[in-house]
C-alpha cells in the first residue's frame, strides 16, 4: 500500500514537481499570499522567539493554514 500526500497538511514551500496547487484558478485568498513561504524564526518586540510556517491542505477545496508559535519563558520556583 502506497501512502499519498495528498489530503493532509504539507509543510510549504514543497517541490514544485511533487505537488501542483493553482492560485489562479478564479478564487481570491482571503489574505495576501505571504512574500515569504519558508518556515522562518525571528524575535517578537518583547523579545521572545517566533516561528512561522504555512501547510496546504486539499481536502475539499485547497486551503492554506498558517501557524505562529510563540516561545514563553515561564519562571517556575
Amino acid at each position: 500500500m502506497a501512502w499519498d500526500y495528498r489530503g493532509r497538511d504539507v509543510i510549504l514551500p514543497m517541490e514544485e514537481e511533487s505537488y501542483e496547487y493553482d492560485t489562479n484558478n478564479g478564487w481570491e485568498m482571503i489574505e495576501k499570499e505571504p512574500d515569504i513561504k519558508e518556515p522562518h524564526f525571528y524575535y517578537s518586540s518583547e523579545g521572545n522567539p517566533v516561528i512561522v510556517f504555512y501547510t496546504i491542505n486539499d481536502i475539499g477545496t485547497v486551503t492554506w493554514n498558517r501557524y505562529v508559535h510563540v516561545f514563553i519563558k515561564m519562571n517556575i520556583h
